[in-house]
């Protein structure tokens, strides 16, 4: 009785590690495949997902028309247009006031180099002053003035209806005399002011030149002998007053106050 259990205990135990270690096998054999399949699954998945990229980036290539080497020089051209039109366009200096260009506002002034008068405006010889434009304040102008041309720097520059008596084409009044320099090809107009400086430069001086032509002072700086002065009267032709001060013992300098803020085309 004896041997007969304990030939049964040695045949559980045999059963156990038997089956255990056949178990364990199984396990390790599944463990395996998995890990196999995991990593030639990835690799695979991968290039499949490259070959579907390239075959939709042939299929957009081949819906994208290929242009001719005409087409694209073509293409190439005006969008080169397109830039200089832009380059043009800033040189030519439009502003907001006026879409007028150079070449546009030199057309509507043809009249003013072959109209113009010296008056001895300047030392500078290539000064002139127009007998038929005038410029105003774009405030106070008004149609019935006569013909508009256009606008610069918040001024009008117009052809007066009744045209410029010859007496007042040096006088600065509401509207200002027009200017144009042959040199540089640019128009401009005569402020009203001119500037001076003192000989000697003291209180004194100055009082004499205002008094002595019948001036007042618009703006002084004494410390670098500097002095912007005008003709007491409107009624006062501004190159009679410049001509005077450039006689008087007391002014060593005198210039007519010039503003160039039209370019013409050259």
């Amino acid at each position: 009785m004896g041997k007969i259990i304990v030939g049964i205990l040695v045949i559980g135990v045999i059963s156990f590690f038997t089956f255990r270690g056949g178990d364990k096998e199984v396990v390790d054999k599944d463990e395996a495949k998995e890990r196999k399949t995991a990593s030639l699954g990835k690799p695979k998945t991968k290039e499949k997902e490259t070959v579907i990229e390239k075959e939709k980036k042939e299929e957009e290539k081949e819906k994208v028309p290929k242009l001719s080497k005409e087409k694209v020089a073509e293409i190439k051209e005006l969008i080169q247009k397109g830039k200089d039109q832009v380059i043009a366009s800033i040189k030519n200096g439009k502003d907001s006031n006026n879409s007028m260009t150079r070449e546009e506002v030199f057309q509507k002034f043809n009249e003013i180099p072959e109209d113009l008068e010296s008056y001895n405006l300047s030392e500078d010889k290539d000064y002139f002053v127009s007998k038929k434009w005038r410029a105003i304040s774009k405030k106070k102008f008004k149609k019935e003035m006569g013909e508009k041309s256009f606008e610069k720097m918040g001024m009008v520059f117009f052809k007066p209806s009744d045209g410029i008596e010859a007496e007042d084409a040096l006088k600065v009044q509401e509207d200002h005399p027009v200017t144009y320099n042959k040199e540089s090809k640019m128009f401009g107009i005569l402020s009203g002011s001119i500037k001076i400086k003192l000989n000697p430069n003291n209180e004194d001086t100055l009082n004499k030149v205002l008094k002595g032509n019948n001036l007042k002072v618009l703006y002084k700086a004494a410390h670098i002998n500097f002095y912007s002065v005008a003709p007491e009267s409107k009624d006062s032709a501004l190159n009679v007053s410049y001509e005077a001060l450039k006689k008087d013992e007391n002014v060593k300098l005198a210039e007519l106050e010039i503003i160039e803020t039209v370019p013409s085309s050259k």
